[in-house]
């Protein structure tokens, strides 16, 4: 097994897993709180911000957790990879349409899409992180298991 493919997919999946607690948890139900007037401004800096911190673990995840699955073949990197691919579905069916919607002004009904669908990326996320940390070839990379 490659272990620098293997502690590259872990890294990139702890930090999205930091990233998208905060953002769910503090960043998100801050926006409800934003007066009309600046929501808007708010949105596209964040937006352009947050593209930019996390489009490169992600893209970096997906690609090692693709790589690790058609390497490996186990139900953990199998499990992780149709995790990785639900992630990735959802934001751009649910997440992005939901931010564009809100681009336009404080939508209550793309709002509460916009926590439900990332509640449910955030639970992915912690699953794979799971799933990640309990692989013996994680926590001692020198195995040949």
């Amino acid at each position: 097994m490659n272990a620098t493919l293997q502690l590259t997919h872990l890294v990139a999946t702890a930090f999205m897993t930091g990233v998208i607690l905060v953002v769910h948890f503090n960043l998100y139900p801050l926006f409800a709180d934003v007066r009309s007037e600046s929501f808007t401004g708010c949105m596209r800096r964040h937006q352009f911000a947050i593209t930019w911190i996390v489009f490169p673990a992600m893209l970096a995840e997906l690609l090692c957790s693709l790589a690790l699955a058609r390497e490996e073949r186990s139900a953990s990197s199998l499990a992780a990879a149709g995790l990785t691919c639900g992630i990735w579905i959802i934001t751009a069916a649910r997440s992005a349409p939901a931010h564009g919607r809100l681009l336009r002004g404080f939508d209550p009904a793309a709002f509460r899409s916009l926590m439900r669908w990332n509640g449910v990326r955030v639970l992915f996320w912690v699953a794979k992180l799971a799933i990640l940390l309990s692989q013996g070839s994680i926590a001692n990379p020198t195995s040949t298991s």
